[in-house]
C-alpha cells in the first residue's frame, strides 16, 4: 500500500523534527519547534541539539533547594517522608549468603569446564 494521497492535491510539507506541517517549502526554520530547515550541517534544535540554559538554571535551582520542614511540608500538602529520600536497608547492600556463593562457584566452574571441554574437542579436530 502507497503512503501517497490518492488525490490530484500535492502533499503537504512536514517538519522532520516535530512533524509539524509547514506554510511553504523554502523555510530556514521550522515555526513551531525552529528546526533549522535548511542551510547550515549542524542544524540546532533547542533541547535536542542544543542544551537549553533555563533548563540548566532551573536544575541547579532544585539542587540547592533547602528540604522543607515538616510543618510547611504539612501546609503545602507535601509528605515529608515521601518527598525525603529513603535509605537503603542493610540487607540490601550485605554480601551473599553462603548458599548463593556456592552457587555462584558451581556455575562458574561450570562455565570453565565446559570453555576447556570447547578447546579440547576443537584441537582434536585440528589433529585429526
Amino acid at each position: 500500500m502507497s503512503d501517497e494521497p490518492t488525490s490530484g492535491s500535492a502533499p503537504a510539507i512536514r517538519c522532520p523534527w516535530c512533524s509539524a506541517e509547514l506554510p511553504s517549502a523554502g523555510l530556514a526554520a521550522c515555526p513551531t519547534c525552529g528546526a533549522t530547515l535548511q542551510g547550515e550541517a549542524e542544524a540546532q534544535v533547542p533541547g535536542v541539539t542544543s542544551i537549553d540554559p533555563l533548563a540548566v538554571l532551573e536544575a541547579a535551582r532544585e539542587s540547592s533547594r533547602r528540604p522543607r520542614s515538616r510543618l510547611v511540608s504539612w501546609l503545602v500538602g507535601v509528605d515529608a517522608e515521601a518527598a525525603a529520600p529513603t535509605k537503603a536497608a542493610p540487607e540490601a547492600i550485605a554480601p551473599p549468603s553462603l548458599e548463593v556463593r556456592r552457587e555462584m562457584l558451581r556455575m562458574q566452574m561450570a562455565a570453565e569446564l565446559e570453555a576447556l571441554s570447547n578447546e579440547a574437542e576443537a584441537l582434536a579436530i585440528e589433529e585429526a
